[in-house]
């Protein structure tokens, strides 16, 4: 607490009223106005003194006062910085754990468009491979068909070389 307020004496009040009775009644009895005049000074200070002790008081409970809602603010600006400090850490977690989910998510989405991607490569692998498949199915069955047809021409050849060579016997 910074004391602004100035010190004013203790003593001197007591004093200085006693003093300002004593001339004052000295001076109204042997009748000297200035004694009487200087008594009445005394008096006045040691009032003034009084006062300006109880006003010196009074501006130190009113400093102190002041002292006091100057620290109740200060810990009330502490009290509203800290909350709004946790109040950002609790938004931070918040958000990374938001930030997280949105992650997992991608990540679940991606792995199953992969998994996708993949089942339908292996569907168009199998019907690749089922082409194929009928493909050298059909190409052996045309092969074999096309054996047998030469096979039939050759004997039909031989046939008709028998016939030739009957007719031309006859």
């Amino acid at each position: 607490m910074s004391n602004a307020v100035p010190e004013v004496p203790e003593e001197g009040g007591f004093a200085d009223r006693l003093k300002g009775t004593v001339k004052q009644v000295v001076g109204s009895v042997v009748g000297n106005d200035d004694l009487k005049e200087e008594g009445e000074l005394h008096i006045a200070k040691a009032d003034a003194t009084e006062q300006a002790r109880k006003d010196a008081e009074a501006a130190q409970r009113e400093a102190a006062k002041a002292d006091i809602e100057a620290r109740a603010n200060e810990v009330q600006a502490e009290r509203v910085e800290i909350a709004a400090e946790e109040a950002e850490a609790i938004e931070r977690q918040r958000l990374e754990r938001e930030k997280a989910a949105a992650e997992a998510r991608v990540e679940q989405e991606a792995a199953m468009q992969k998994a996708a991607a993949e089942r339908e490569a292996q569907a168009r692998q199998a019907a690749v491979d089922g082409k194929e498949t009928r493909a050298v199915v059909d190409r052996l069955e045309h092969e074999t068909e096309a054996r047998e047809l030469e096979r039939r021409a050759e004997q039909a050849e031989r046939n008709a070389a028998a016939l030739e060579n009957a007719q031309n016997k006859d």
